[in-house]
């Protein structure tokens, strides 16, 4: 019998969110389940500065976002530095923009919405990056 073990506590998370009520609550609810959190930004272009100097593990990205850069196109310059566990948490459905979610093989996209326990899994069973 295999047990898995939970690895949150070595894990970083970054949540990119201009709803600052549910960014601010995400961050609540990861840092209580014992994850470590950046501070919640809410562009495209903070996600990207960000990123690049914090490596983290996860990132819990909308589509939507403020500034220039939508989450698909800020994901999507992040992975071009390092390997990226992304978790795309939206409230768009429509398949065209999921494709091109997809395309990037994120870990999940998470439709708002959104179930609290799904998204801490998620992030929780996330492979740790090298």
């Amino acid at each position: 019998m295999v047990i898995r073990t939970s690895m949150s506590s070595s894990k970083t998370v970054m949540i990119v969110e201009d709803e600052s009520i549910l960014a601010m609550y995400v961050e609540y609810r990861l840092k209580k389940k014992g994850f470590s959190v950046l501070e919640p930004v809410a562009t495209g272009e903070d996600a990207i500065a960000m990123a690049q100097v914090s490596k983290p593990d996860v990132i819990i990205m909308d589509i939507r976002l403020a500034g220039n850069i939508d989450g698909i196109e800020a994901s999507k310059e992040i992975c071009k530095s390092y390997h990226c566990n992304i978790i795309f948490a939206t409230g768009y459905s429509e398949d065209t923009i999921r494709k091109k979610a997809m395309s990037l093989k994120p870990l999940a996209y998470l439709i708002k919405p959104y179930k609290m326990k799904e998204l801490l899994s998620l992030v929780d069973t996330a492979e740790p990056l090298l």
